[in-house]
């Protein structure tokens, strides 16, 4: 009998609502993968040193042991199903994450409880194909506490559902109503 691993007690914040208001944010660049994504009202952007990964947290967030969502351009050849299939391996290989379990899992998402830094954590992943290939072109993974769920799981969901390749920029295309000329004399 091994007894359970103590955790640290959750922040005092409410849980995430399930229903959110959003605006859209541009991620990437339309050369590189880039995407066009629903994100919270007033969440706070995070970028990384990694330009195809970028998070949010809601502005009042307590730091270690509240809620945040990533979102992570692939580069890597997977399919949607090996994803889900390859996701808890990876986590169960991450240095102080522990006690994992697969709470719920379906052909593009992941649910799942760990404890990490001391916190009981729940993450839910949602991989997106973009181009109908079934290829992984981007990863939205939302966190939080055990509470979040149904706020994570919305979330995560919208995120997905919004999500949109980035257009190719207009730059090297003529103004509408400029003309060139050349001369053939």
């Amino acid at each position: 009998y091994t007894p359970p691993e103590k955790t640290k007690p959750d922040p005092d914040v409410e849980p995430v609502p399930t229903s959110l208001s959003y605006h859209q944010e541009e991620f990437g660049t339309p050369n590189r993968g880039g995407v066009l994504v629903d994100v919270p009202d007033e969440w706070v952007r995070e970028v990384f040193a990694d330009p195809s990964t970028v998070r949010w947290l809601p502005p009042d967030s307590p730091g270690s042991g509240g809620y945040i969502v990533r979102l992570t351009l692939a580069q890597e050849n997977r399919t949607l199903v090996q994803k889900v299939a390859t996701r808890p391996i990876e986590l169960e290989q991450q240095s102080g994450l522990t006690d994992l379990e697969v709470l719920d899992s379906s052909l593009d998402t992941l649910i799942a409880s760990f404890i990490l830094d001391g916190y009981r954590r729940l993450t839910v992943i949602r991989w997106v194909s973009l181009d109908g290939d079934g290829l992984v072109d981007v990863e939205i993974a939302a966190s939080g506490r055990l509470v979040d769920r149904a706020g994570l799981e919305a979330l995560v969901v919208e995120m997905a559902g919004s999500l949109e390749r980035m257009p190719e920029k207009q730059a090297n295309r003529q103004k509408p109503g400029a003309e060139t000329s050349s001369s053939t004399e």
